[in-house]
């Protein structure tokens, strides 16, 4: 192997769960990136940042950007790797590889002391599950990286529509994005996900969340709502539900203590491998009351914010709670937003705390909608 070569394992292609072997050369500021099946990319160092990984702490990690557009995350454990870089390698990451480097000698030498730290870790996992299993995945969630949670997020909506059709175009489609961008400007500012909403043709009845800032709403939810408003509320729900990253955190709690653990200790692998098993049945997940009542809360903070009328955010589930049982199975919405009621009432109250106020019609023709979506439906 020539010198200033060094192998390590390759994530980004595709899977997150999933490595190819490789080599990555240092070269005057650009990394090349060699896979072992053939493929070759150049990585400028404009683009790249190094840190710490892995399990251990001690992995060394390089992500960056090719210059055809791929991200990817390789993980080396050969420490001349970073001896390499801080002698010879581009002058903007010498720095970064002495700071590694020190980080190492500080990690090994905690590491000498094997019996101190696992008897260290036996008493925090002891001390996190007397304070509860939950405030263990609250800490997880906030390990992972916001660019692998897009990653993890763009695996369910995969999983989720690979078989649906997703619309780009059309009355459907334009009536949520209408919906979409009176949304968009009210969400706080200095959220770090790239927020996103997929519009899929299907009967289900459902509008949910997904890791990452990705929202997916199915046309057969949008010919059960009566207005735009009513489905604004809807996404305004969903949102808050992404941006509390209550998805990744149902994910991981179904997920068990050792994914958690390994997360929280800069191990991703074992998350990405339950996203990739389990995100098609993401739209099984049940949040907890807390998680939907601040989902509601916060909703109608943001309905008010976009101008949006809040009070009938609750209309669609009362409407479908008067019903009764007698609901197709296509309504997936009710088994993952129970307790209507409670929440109908702890919306009421929050509305009489609301100053009096004029609100802006979205201005859809939500009745010609519903229209074209039936007549699309007995074309098919």
């Amino acid at each position: 192997m020539p010198a200033g070569t060094f192998r390590g394992d390759v994530f980004g292609l595709g899977d997150p769960g999933q490595s190819c072997p490789g080599s990555l050369e240092v070269v005057y500021e650009e990394f090349r990136l060699r896979l072992d099946d053939g493929r070759q990319f150049t990585l400028p160092t404009t683009r790249v940042t190094l840190s710490r990984g892995g399990f251990d702490g001690l992995h060394i990690i390089v992500e960056g950007q090719a210059e055809s557009g791929e991200n990817f995350y390789i993980s080396l454990q050969d420490e001349l790797f970073l001896d390499h870089l801080s002698h010879l390698g581009p002058a903007e990451l010498r720095g970064a590889a002495r700071d590694l480097q020190r980080q190492g000698n500080s990690t090994r030498t905690w590491a000498a002391l094997s019996l101190y730290i696992f008897l260290g870790l036996l008493a925090l996992a002891g001390f996190g599950l007397w304070l509860g299993f939950g405030w263990l995945v609250d800490r997880a969630v906030g390990m992972v990286p916001p660019t692998l949670e897009k990653r993890f997020g763009q695996i369910v909506v995969e999983a989720i529509t690979s078989d649906k059709k997703k619309l780009t175009q059309g009355p459907a489609y334009d009536a949520v994005m209408k919906i979409w961008n009176r949304l968009l400007p009210a969400v706080p500012a200095g959220h770090p996900d790239t927020l996103q909403i997929h519009v899929i043709d299907d009967p289900m009845v459902n509008a949910l969340a997904a890791p990452g800032g990705q929202i997916i709403v199915f046309t057969g939810l949008m010919k059960e709502v009566e207005s735009a408003e009513e489905l604004a509320g809807i996404l305004a729900h969903e949102l808050q539900h992404v941006l509390k990253k209550h998805p990744l955190k149902g994910i991981m709690q179904r997920a068990g203590l050792a994914v958690v653990l390994g997360t929280l200790f800069g191990d991703a692998g074992a998350l990405a491998v339950v996203i990739r098993e389990y995100g098609g049945k993401l739209a099984e997940l049940s949040y907890s009351r807390d998680q939907e009542r601040e989902a509601d809360r916060l909703a109608v903070e943001l309905l008010v914010r976009a101008n949006v009328d809040p009070t009938r955010l609750p209309e669609f589930f009362r409407r479908l709670q008067s019903k009764g049982g007698n609901l197709p199975a296509a309504f997936t919405i009710i088994s993952t937003h129970p307790g209507h009621e409670e929440r109908d009432q702890a919306l009421q109250a929050q509305f009489r705390t609301l100053p009096a106020a004029t609100y802006e019609p979205i201005g859809v023709d939500w009745a010609g909608l519903k229209a074209a979506l039936a007549g699309a439906e007995q074309a098919k």
